[in-house]
């Protein structure tokens, strides 16, 4: 794929990724948790959506997505049934494993691949500190319904 269609590829994944969190921190109707919640593209998912488009083009990645948001509303039911069947302390722990192996990806974000860091690293350090702790402000003085 060109460059240019690749950065239009990764501009619409980012915007939808943007969308998806308003959804999910303003809630519309009974979707959404109402909870400070950032959607990032997953490193896996995108790879594979860019590798299906450099090898069958864009129409058929993006169709490849729909297909597979079809099979997930397909069988969201079925997991919804299942998921209740675990106890919270094996989703709680599945949840802190997931939030542990992601801090590595947090902290390429706030330092740089290379860890070294920019000039500008420093200021990323403090927006990356700072927003945790403004997200959970939010969240414990928004009032209860």
């Amino acid at each position: 794929m060109p460059p240019g269609a690749t950065a239009s590829l990764l501009s619409t994944v980012l915007l939808l990724c943007g969308a998806g969190a308003l959804l999910q921190s303003l809630g519309v109707r009974r979707i959404g948790g109402r909870l400070p919640f950032v959607m990032l593209p997953g490193g896996a998912a995108t790879a594979l959506f860019l590798q299906i488009a450099q090898e069958h083009g864009a129409p058929t990645a993006a169709g490849a997505v729909l297909l597979a948001a079809a099979l997930l509303l397909a069988v969201l039911p079925l997991y919804a049934r299942v998921v209740r069947l675990f106890p919270p302390l094996v989703m709680g722990v599945t949840v802190l494993l997931i939030g542990i192996a992601m801090i590595r990806v947090a902290a390429r974000l706030v330092t740089g691949p290379d860890g070294t860091g920019e000039p500008c690293a420093v200021r990323r350090e403090r927006v990356g500190v700072r927003t945790p702790g403004r997200g959970l402000g939010v969240s414990r003085n928004r009032p209860r319904s």
